[in-house]
């Protein structure tokens, strides 16, 4: 039967609008994504070291702007800043159809809408995974989470195929008008939300430098082993699955021999795997608890890439491992994610939730250039599917880590809110 706290959900109006200026937004965002790096490619007829360059000056922001705007996070009023971002991302857009009428398109250009709108993705990342504490009881968040979640890889399935019959209707510049409407209805949507009031500090009444404010996120994670230790495994599991990312296409295609056309069917199976995960995250994380369910879901993705290694035979067992190994993929991490995001917005304190996503988007996505560059060198080194069996190894590495935590193991459910000056460890019962 279903509790009081999971019927209320969705007639939260605030939930609402937060779900639908998600969705909205990530239905427009598969078609930049798509879109963009065609803009480069057929309209400006851009080489495969112009496509690199406009994808790094995409996620540049996150190694730049992360950690100052976890800060601005926690200094403002969390909704402003998500509309503002959306807002800013619509006018960024504006400007490529914009400029592909006008004649005045160019990759510079094109090079500098793609940085700053990275920059806004960043701040409405970190913004936006903050303010759901303020709409809901800490007893909700792993349903809100697993809600999103869901909407996420129902997107994901129908986005592409969507993304690819604009392009073809209106062109890849003209496409991109969708994605900015996109961030103008979530502006609306968000813009209904109810003021989360900010937090007071505890603490010196004086503001610290800028880097002190980060310091003491960084410290919030350090000081509770459970943040700390989803950190390590985090940055662990993004660094070696950009690894196998780097390897992982030209594995299949020329040691496999998998024809491009099985691609589609393969990462399906991928996205299937994301929509079941986000419907049974909720019920596994009931059944084992909290931080076990956040192991076993980087456990259960680390054992899809091994599948990978274990491909062989005929084309038949291939494709079948492939498809089994990106579907338990999917399964695993975003029953991973769901856990690991209700994990933190519990325990870290409302005043620093901001600076404490800040730091775990720096970690993760900094990792990511890393690891896809480390994984080519690997590759050109010692062979693909060694560099695939290392990559694997690392992310079993990254669930060990979680997997030894006694605290981990421990955290039971998410209790009620707790009370004032109470310490995120006594907010959550724990196993005896």
């Amino acid at each position: 039967m279903l509790k009081p706290t999971e019927k209320s959900l969705w007639r939260n109006r605030a939930f609402v609008n937060l779900w639908a200026g998600q969705l909205i937004s990530l239905v427009g965002s598969q078609v930049t994504f798509l879109a963009l790096p065609l803009v480069l490619v057929l309209t400006l007829h851009g080489s495969a070291w112009e496509v690199g360059l406009l994808g790094a000056f995409g996620t540049l922001p996150a190694l730049v702007f992360a950690l100052p705007g976890g800060v601005w996070v926690d200094r403002f009023e969390k909704r402003r800043i998500i509309i503002i971002c959306d807002l800013a991302r619509a006018f960024l857009l504006f400007l490529i159809p914009l400029s592909a009428l006008t004649g005045w398109l160019n990759l510079s250009l094109l090079l500098a809408i793609n940085f700053a709108v990275g920059i806004f993705d960043i701040l409405f990342s970190i913004a936006y995974r903050s303010v759901l504490p303020g709409l809901l009881s800490r007893q909700e968040l792993v349903d809100a989470n697993s809600q999103l979640e869901i909407s996420r890889s129902a997107v994901q399935i129908a986005g592409p195929g969507l993304a690819g019959l604009l392009i073809q209707v209106l062109t890849a510049p003209f496409a991109i008008i969708v994605d900015a409407v996109s961030f103008l209805f979530s502006a609306f949507f968000f813009q209904r939300l109810p003021k989360v009031k900010k937090e007071p500090e505890i603490g010196p009444a004086s503001k610290p430098s800028l880097w002190g404010e980060i310091k003491k996120g960084i410290a919030v994670i350090h000081r509770d082993s459970v943040l700390f230790r989803l950190l390590i495994s985090s940055l662990i599991m993004n660094f070696f699955s950009h690894i196998l990312d780097a390897t992982l296409l030209l594995y299949a295609t020329r040691d496999l021999g998998v024809a491009p056309g099985w691609f589609g069917l393969i990462f399906g199976a991928g996205s299937v795997g994301f929509m079941i995960g986000a419907l049974t995250a909720k019920r596994v994380s009931r059944r084992l608890n909290l931080g076990k369910a956040a192991i076993l879901g980087l456990l259960v993705m680390a054992t899809g890439d091994f599948c990978i290694v274990l491909a062989g035979g005929d084309m038949f067992m291939i494709v079948l491992a492939l498809l089994i190994g990106q579907f338990l993929f999917g399964i695993g991490a975003t029953n991973y994610n769901i856990n690991q995001y209700s994990l933190r917005q519990s325990r870290a304190p409302g005043e620093m939730l901001g600076r404490v996503n800040s730091v775990f988007t720096f970690a993760s996505q900094g990792a990511a250039p890393i690891g896809a560059v480390l994984g080519g060198i690997l590759g050109t080194l010692v062979g693909l599917r060694l560099t695939l069996g290392i990559a694997v190894a690392g992310e079993f590495a990254a669930g060990l880590v979680l997997l030894f935590s006694v605290a981990l193991r421990r955290v039971e459910a998410i209790s009620a809110e707790p009370e004032p000056g109470t310490s995120p460890e006594a907010s959550l019962s724990s196993e005896v």
